[in-house]
């Protein structure tokens, strides 16, 4: 199994064991519909694109407790761990697709950043894309950062994301930080103090 496909399936088996099923789309309605984001959105990195592939639709976690917990945490963490509640897919049986979210969040989250997921009290999580502010490459291609609704701006006046806080530098690792509530990783409860 080469290093690529052992990675992904470590993505998928960590998703699939926080609860996240399968949409079925046809593959031909898949493949149409990443094109559509993509020219909406500019290119996203494999990793991402894959899970949309595999999952459809909403990407829905079982638990009602599944957190991260950054480096930076946000504003609104509890014990230094931010709250997901559901990964935007393809298509969606909330009329949360992750086109819904790009047309729901348009002009206030700051260009080139893609929501992709529900954080807690309105909030969302957000994908880097290739197309920065004023359509200029980036660097940061595939991070993942925390959108508060209530301290958006666009843009300052340096071209700095205002509103959002670094998660991960890539949705691999966003996803490798995510867990059950009170649990360090997918194991036992954390120690408590």
């Amino acid at each position: 199994m080469s290093e690529d496909v052992h990675r992904m399936t470590e993505v998928w088996r960590r998703l699939d064991a926080l609860g996240a099923t399968i949409t079925p789309v046809p593959p031909q309605r898949v493949r149409q519909l990443i094109d559509e984001l993509t020219s909406l959105v500019g290119p996203m990195p494999d990793d991402y694109l894959e899970v949309l592939e595999r999952y459809g639709g909403d990407i829905e976690l079982d638990d009602d407790d599944v957190e991260f917990v950054a480096a930076m945490p946000s504003a609104w963490a509890v014990g230094g761990a931010d709250g997901i509640e559901r990964m935007h897919g393809l298509t969606s049986s909330y009329g949360r697709s992750v086109f819904e979210a790009v047309a729901a969040y348009e002009g206030r989250i700051p260009p080139g950043w893609l929501p992709i997921g529900d954080a807690a009290g309105g909030n969302q999580l957000c994908l880097r894309t290739a197309r920065g502010a004023r359509g200029r490459e980036v660097d940061d291609i595939g991070a993942i950062g925390f959108w508060d609704h209530e301290a958006e701006r666009a843009v300052d006046a340096g071209g700095r994301a205002r509103g959002l806080t670094p998660v991960a530098t890539s949705f691999r690792a966003f996803v490798d930080l995510l867990r059950v509530a009170g649990r360090d990783g997918m194991g036992a409860p954390e120690p408590r103090d």
